[in-house]
């Protein structure tokens, strides 16, 4: 590796090293650095600057200090949405307090791998004080985190780090070869359609308007964050269709409508059945009544889930999926089954009963034609594979009587 050593004043010099080429520009890019001192001073720390630069670092600091910057910047200039920027920052504040005195030029693959395993097996009460690594030990003894909590551990140190090699502070990044662990895809889990039913009747007793809810995202297999965010100027009684182009997400100071939604192919206009759309606007009707009650018009642009007369705010996301849970536990179902299931159950309905699979993928949001839709559920469709086995065996089937 290349450097060598500029005098700038008295005393004063420039450590100038090479560190490649541009991969854009192929100009050549050096790293600098001012010293204070005797010549002979300024040729000892050239040989130091050298060795840093060749172990991959070229910026001093923490990982800590790296992690407040990059914060600062990815959470502004990137499209993150409100709960992904309060997921990243509960992940520094709560799980990398162990890292985050490490300095940069200390952090190898090597700890990160055992942080990570350590995590797995006694970790889960890491991060919540900063500790200096003491005999191999990264982590307070805690519960252990499943592999996909620290799967998005990693997701946030590998950006984190990945950014420092952009900003010239790292050569490589140290987390590109660790091993957070393979996850496995989750066994999905869908309720039959006398489960779905009888969620729906209890709902109806206690609850009316999570029971349309529910009737909402059975027909539709909208996500909750969707469902919650719909208004009623996204109803069209007369078309018999409902408009997805917003989501509601948990941000750090609360619910955050997001009008950029997951991806493009999310927003999508979905038909309706007849009984769909009727409760639908049995529950405008039943809307509207309580805001004139109130004194209070229901405009166009109020959400369809509300508790407020005007339906000016919406339901949370998680409030929903706590209404689901207690209402799941008094029906006395599986455990397994989430409000999230009832997306699985359109897909897996849909898919058994022939519908093709750009229409199904379509209906619920997903991109790619298709493809995302085919990835996670292509072991549900066992009544397709039926017909496609009695079809291809009556093309194939010896006449009666007949011998190989």
């Amino acid at each position: 590796m290349q450097g060598h050593v500029r005098q700038r004043g008295k005393d004063s010099w420039e450590l100038r090293v090479y560190i490649g080429r541009d991969a854009t520009t192929k100009r050549a890019r050096y790293k600098t650095r001012t010293f204070k001192g005797s010549k002979r001073d300024a040729d000892r720390a050239m040989r130091a600057f050298l060795a840093e630069v060749d172990r991959g670092v070229i910026s001093e600091g923490t990982f800590g200090e790296l992690l407040e910057r990059w914060f600062e910047v990815a959470s502004t200039t990137r499209d993150w949405s409100p709960k992904g920027i309060a997921e990243t920052r509960r992940i520094i504040d709560t799980r990398l307090g162990a890292l985050s005195p490490i300095a940069l030029d200390k952090l190898r693959t090597p700890i990160i791998d055992r942080y990570y395993a350590q995590l797995r097996t006694h970790g889960g009460a890491c991060g919540h004080r900063p500790r200096q690594l003491h005999d191999g030990d990264l982590c307070e003894a805690g519960p252990p985190l499943s592999t996909s909590t620290v799967r998005r551990i990693h997701a946030v140190i590998h950006s984190a780090l990945e950014q420092a090699v952009a900003w010239d502070m790292l050569m490589f990044n140290p987390a590109s070869k660790a091993s957070p662990g393979r996850i496995d895809s989750p066994e999905i889990t869908s309720p039959e359609v006398d489960e779905v039913l009888k969620l729906i009747a209890a709902a109806r007793e206690t609850d009316p308007d999570f029971a349309v809810y529910l009737v909402v995202s059975a027909v539709t297999g909208a996500r909750r964050g969707e469902i919650c965010a719909l208004r009623w100027s996204d109803f069209d009684s007369n078309e018999a269709t409902v408009r997805f182009a917003r989501a509601i997400s948990i941000g750090t100071e609360g619910p955050v409508e997001r009008q950029k939604p997951k991806t493009r192919s999310s927003v999508r206009t979905v038909a309706l059945d007849a009984t769909t759309t009727s409760i639908l606007d049995a529950h405008r009707a039943r809307c509207a009544e309580q805001a004139l009650a109130c004194g209070v018009p229901l405009p166009k642009s109020a959400f369809v889930f509300s508790d407020e007369a005007d339906g000016s705010a919406p339901w949370r996301p998680d409030s929903t999926t706590r209404r689901f849970g207690t209402l799941r536990k008094r029906c006395g179902l599986d455990g397994s089954i989430h409000l999230h299931s009832l997306r699985h159950f359109v897909v897996t309905t849909l898919l058994n009963a022939g519908v093709e699979l750009p229409e199904v993928a379509g209906r619920v949001g997903h991109g790619g034609g298709g493809r995302t839709t085919l990835a996670v559920y292509s072991h549900f469709k066992p009544a397709r594979d039926r017909h496609a086995a009695a079809y291809l065996g009556q093309l194939l089937a010896v006449p009666e009587g007949g011998d190989f």
